[in-house]
Formats: structure tokens, C-alpha cells, sequence
């Protein structure tokens, strides 16, 4: 039977990132994807971002089995309306705006510069020249500003092997090896920060979801340059870590991760596997996930994600080919043997034996999930405690550096409560950015400022509080058993418990999307409020086992 899982997956796709785009040619905004700002006119800026969809368009038209879309002639005249309007909306020193106007982004810019690069490979010969001296120019005009500007505010793996992977296409695009070296740079800065473990840092920790989208950017820049130290460190990242987040119920991820994403990139495991054998067993795994669902489809991202997403799936397609779905060989995912595996230093530890799957993370207070083996299900998971105080949400699901003893028999860790990160935008803090904008936003090096701030504020800066937890999990022949020991400060009052099927402590863009083990319903442990107020303790014991 043949099949294309990617290309079949995606092609459900091309409605919806066609109708992102404004295909009016009277408008004023005739190429912008967009929706938001050019229909519903919500904003008063266009996301640049969001002019990544013509590559996947610029994809479905060269290689689409579709065949309504290949060589289609109004699809090219809808991406060369695209290529317009990003060319419209560059900074005049090259950059490009996501959130505000005169953000300058480095990372947006790069972004955009991946999918222009790629689109006029693949349609150099096909639209006119004129446009295609002005795509250079663009390109070229981009390249500059990167070649003088870094992201500066955290240490992100996955962003900085994209930039690598760009200045390496810069590099053979324009002839100059400037952009070669300051990618060998880059990726130099993504190894030395990569975990004797094998994961690649994601601002303060490992996130598996991410990890994939990095490696797929190492895997072209080792298509690039055939170096075999970046598939070495590949393999170290995939071999040594990875493997071990894949689910028994074909789920992936979560919020054990640093940044709680359950999303797979496939296309740099399809573009390896000849190299590293089991990159053909995570291969199956996806494509067992895409079959029945059981992992982030495209389908259920936003925008933004989807058309990376669908890119990826695109990509991953050319190097699968419409040949029979992989199949795993069984017994050599981590979740088919027996193991009992520590990360110190992601704070993960994996438990496995011949009923169940468990993974906890005790420096994110503990949080875990547990899967039933044979029938594979979820049959607990733990986002953490979160509190309703007067001094905000409290929860003990933040990365820290917990009080950990671990052992053959379990683990025990003690960790405090943060304020949740959770502050969206008001019209007031709206209303200063544009000011800023037409002011001070016009350099550069106060923008960089901004966004270190803002950073901090929403991702990575927390405040301790007087709560704490004490918890043992304890490893059983059919399950683990958890204690906690919640305690608190006098003086703090907690006003309610809030529950739920999930939860989190930090709005992640690339998290918090729908699969179908969300529906699974899991038990919550339901804390005694007012016994919590009144002694300033409480204790909680509860098994999560295999019936």
C-alpha cells in the first residue's frame, strides 16, 4: 500500500493557509497572511511572522500530490503577491516587526529569511525577473541587518540552530563566507551549552517538544556541510535523551518539559535515519501518531504553528517519499523495556517496568505522568498545585532547584510556590508600546532592553512565596505512590485550589495544544483549603496504579 502520511496530512492544511492570505487584487494589503489585520482588522500591524506561508505554498506548488495545486497558475500569482507584500513591510534596515511596530526582531527576521531563502529555490525559474531582483534584494537587505545583530535575551537552542542553518544558506546563496563562519559560531554556542545528557538548552531547561524542532535545523545544517560532528551531537541528543519521551499511548512530551510542548517536527528524523538507525523508530512512531491521532496534528495549531508545522511535514515528505509507512521495531523504544533512568540535570527521571511507564520532574515540583503499558493509556498525570491567593495564582510548577534524595525505591523533593506567569497584555501596556514605538523604539539597543524585560517578566523572572511543598513518590511493582506535605506561612492565606485536566505555570506559544489523551480523565488530588488555613499543613496520599 502506498502512502504519504506528511503530504496527505498537510494537503487538509492548504484551505485554511490559503484563506490566511488576502488573494484580493484590488486590496491594499493584496499577499499579507495575516487575517487578523487585513479582515477582521483587529490590529493596526500585519505580523510579519506570519509571511513564512509562502514557502509551504511555494512547496504545494512545485511538489504537491495534490494535483489542483501543482503548477496551479493562480497559486503562483498568489505567492508572488505574498513575496510583494513582504517585500512591502521590511524595516528599512532589513528587519521585520512581529509583535509592535519598530521591533526589529532578530529572531522574526531569520524566520522570514528561512522561508525566502527556500521559496526562491524553489521558484527562481518560474516568476519574473523583476520580482525576482527585488526578492534578492530583500533577502540581501535582511542578511545584512542579521550579520550585525544576535538575540541576546536567552539561550534557545531551537532558534539558534535555525540561525545557523540560515547563514549557512546565505553563505552558498551569496558567495560569502562570512555567513558560513558565524554559523559555525552559532552552532558552537548550541553545543557547548548541550547537556552531558544530550538535551539542548531551552532558556533554563530541556524540552523534548523543542528538541525536535533543533535537531531538525541541525540535520540541514549537516545536509549543508556534511560535518559529522553535528550528527554526532544529534545522535548524542536523540540516543541519550530524547528516546526516552515518547509515550506508550503515542503521545509525546508535555509539561514536564521546560516549555510544556507535546509538538514533533518529523522532517530531521526522516532526513538521518539512513544514519542513525533509530531515528526509523521515532519515523514509525509519528507515523503511527498521525494515523491514529494520538500526537499534535496540524490541525489543531494556530496559525502560526501550523504553517510551521505543515512546512515540516512538507519537508519531512520529500525525504519519506510515497513509499510504505515506517514500522518500529519493537522492543527499542525506552517506554518497550525495562529502565530506570536519571537526568540530574534536567531533573527528569524515567521508571519503567513490564506494566508501567512513569516520568517525573523533580525540579518542576514533581509534576509526572504514568502510563498503563499494556492497555496503553494515561493513567496519571500531575500538573502540580496551583492556589488562588490575594497575591495571585501560586503553584509549585516552576523550574527551581529542589531539595532532592533519590534512590532505588523513589524519589523525595521539597519545592516552593511561584506566582504563575501569566500576564497578557492590557490597553494601557498597549497604548506605551505604541509611544515607545514612534520614540524611543527607533534604536535599536532600546528595543534590545525591551524585549530582555519583557522576557523576564513573562518567561523566566518568578517570585518565591511562602508555600512549599514535600513530596515522595514512591516506584511499585504496579504503579507509584505519591505523599505530599503541603506547608505554608502564617500569614498566608490560600483562598482556593484551582483544578483542572491541565495546567500551567507559564504561557508557552508552542504549548498548551489539544490531543486526544486530554480527554482521558484522570483523577485530581483535592486539597482540605480550610484544613491548609487553619494548621498551615496538610498531608495527601494517593496510588496511581495499573488495574
Amino acid at each position: 500500500m502506498k502512502v504519504d502520511l506528511y503530504s496527505d496530512t498537510v494537503a487538509c492544511e492548504f484551505g485554511h493557509i490559503l484563506s490566511w492570505l488576502d488573494r484580493n487584487s484590488a486590496s491594499g494589503t493584496y499577499g499579507c497572511f495575516d487575517r487578523r489585520y487585513w479582515s477582521w482588522r483587529i490590529g493596526d500591524m500585519p505580523n510579519a511572522s506570519l509571511q513564512y506561508g509562502l514557502y509551504p505554498l511555494s512547496l504545494a506548488w512545485k511538489y504537491s500530490r495534490a494535483s489542483a495545486y501543482k503548477k496551479n497558475t493562480n497559486l503562483l500569482e498568489w505567492i508572488e503577491a505574498a513575496i510583494r507584500f513582504t517585500i512591502r513591510i521590511q524595516n528599512k534596515n532589513g528587519s521585520f516587526d512581529q509583535f509592535f511596530p519598530k521591533e526589529q526582531s532578530v529572531g522574526t527576521t531569520y524566520y522570514l529569511l528561512s522561508a525566502m531563502i527556500n521559496a526562491r529555490e524553489l521558484l527562481a525559474d518560474s516568476i519574473n525577473a523583476e520580482l525576482l531582483s527585488q526578492f534578492d534584494d530583500t533577502i540581501s537587505l535582511s542578511s545584512d541587518f542579521i550579520s550585525k545583530h544576535d538575540e541576546q535575551y536567552a539561550i534557545i537552542s531551537n532558534h539558534i540552530a535555525l540561525f545557523a542553518y540560515v547563514n549557512l544558506k546565505l553563505g552558498r546563496l551569496r558567495n560569502d563566507r562570512g555567513f558560513e563562519s558565524r554559523a559555525l559560531e552559532q552552532l558552537k554556542l548550541i553545543f557547548h551549552h548541550q547537556s552531558n545528557e544530550g538535551w539542548f538548552l531551552e532558556y533554563n531547561g530541556a524540552d523534548p517538544g523543542y528538541q525536535t524542532q533543533c535537531i531538525y535545523y541541525l540535520a540541514e545544517c549537516f545536509r549543508i556541510t556534511g560535518d559529522e560532528r553535528i550528527l554526532d551531537r544529534i545522535r548524542k541528543s536523540i540516543e541519550e535523551f530524547l528516546l526516552y519521551f515518547f509515550h506508550p499511548d503515542g503521545s509525546f512530551g508535555g509539561v514536564y518539559g521546560s516549555r510544556n510542548t507535546e509538538i514533533i517536527y518529523p522532517a530531521g528524523f526522516e532526513m538521518i535515519r539512513d544514519r542513525i538507525p533509530c531515528c526509523g523508530d521515532i519515523s514509525g512512531f509519528i507515523h503511527e501518531g498521525i494515523r491514529k491521532k494520538t500526537i499534535v496534528m496540524p490541525d489543531s495549531l494556530d496559525d502560526e504553528n501550523l504553517i510551521r508545522l505543515s512546512t515540516n511535514y512538507m519537508v519531512a515528505a520529500l525525504y519519506a517519499g510515497a513509499s510504505k509507512p515506517c514500522k518500529r521495531d519493537k522492543q527499542q523504544m525506552p517506554f518497550e523495556k525495562k529502565v530506570d533512568k536519571c537526568f540530574s540535570e534536567a531533573g527528569l527521571r524515567v521508571r519503567s517496568n513490564e506494566r508501567y511507564y512513569s516520568i517525573v520532574n523533580f525540579r518542576k515540583g514533581g509534576v509526572y505522568k504514568v502510563f498503563d503499558k499494556k492497555k496503553k493509556i494515561l493513567i496519571g498525570e500531575d500538573s502540580g498545585y496551583f492556589f488562588a491567593t490575594s497575591r495571585g495564582v501560586l503553584t509549585n510548577q516552576m523550574l527551581d532547584d529542589s531539595e532532592t534524595i533519590m534512590d532505588d525505591a523513589g524519589i523525595s523533593l521539597k519545592s516552593f510556590f511561584y506566582r504563575t506567569l501569566d500576564e497578557v497584555p492590557t490597553p494601557l501596556i498597549t497604548v506605551a508600546i505604541r509611544i515607545l514605538s514612534l520614540t524611543f523604539f527607533r534604536f535599536l539597543a532600546m528595543v534590545d532592553l525591551f524585549r530582555l524585560l519583557l522576557v523576564r517578566k513573562a518567561f523566566t523572572g518568578k517570585k518565591k512565596y511562602g508555600i512549599c511543598l514535600e513530596r515522595k513518590v514512591s516506584y511499585h511493582d504496579k504503579g507509584i505512590v505519591v505523599k505530599d506535605e503541603i506547608r505554608k506561612d502564617a500569614r498566608m492565606r490560600v483562598d482556593r485550589q484551582l483544578r483542572g485536566r491541565k495546567a500551567f505555570s507559564v504561557k508557552m506559544a508552542s504549548s498548551n495544544y489539544h490531543v486526544a489523551g486530554d480527554l482521558v480523565e484522570i483523577r485530581q488530588p483535592i486539597v482540605d483549603i480550610d484544613r491548609l488555613n487553619a494548621m498551615n499543613h496538610v498531608s495527601m496520599r494517593y496510588e496511581i496504579m495499573v488495574s
